[in-house]
């Protein structure tokens, strides 16, 4: 039952407006969680699903999240920044789903932070990630 969806850990959601916002009140502790299953996935040798939006207003899934990534690796800068390893599913095969410049970006802070700062200089659209989805 890779990446169950009752089971998902919501981050972020897209408005009426067509802006991202934190989902619920205690989106910090969303954060939190999200960030400790899949560090306990990755602790455990299993990779993870996370959602991701690049294009505000696509409509598909719950209307919030474009596309889904396999989280395989992680790389710790600093306590605040942490960076995750990817596998971008839809290049068709794995060889050309693996990239040294796929890599989330995770900052702790007020107001947490998980995207890829890659995305943004490549294609001009941010790949936030808007769900983590455990393996059980």
């Amino acid at each position: 039952y890779a990446g169950v969806n009752t089971k998902v850990i919501k981050l972020l959601y897209e408005d009426n407006q067509g802006r991202l916002k934190y989902f619920g009140s205690d989106y910090k502790e969303n954060y939190k969680k999200a960030i400790e299953c899949i560090d306990r996935h990755l602790e455990n040798d299993r990779p993870i699903i996370v959602g991701v939006n690049h294009t505000i207003g696509r409509g598909i899934n719950e209307g919030t999240t474009d596309h889904f990534v396999v989280i395989y690796g992680r790389e710790e800068l600093s306590k605040y920044c942490i960076h995750y390893l990817y596998y971008e599913v839809g290049k068709g095969d794995p060889v050309n789903g693996i990239s040294n410049e796929n890599r989330f970006v995770y900052i702790d802070s007020d107001t947490p932070e998980f995207f890829d700062v890659q995305s943004q200089i490549k294609g001009g659209t941010r790949f936030d990630v808007i769900q983590v989805r455990p393996n059980i």
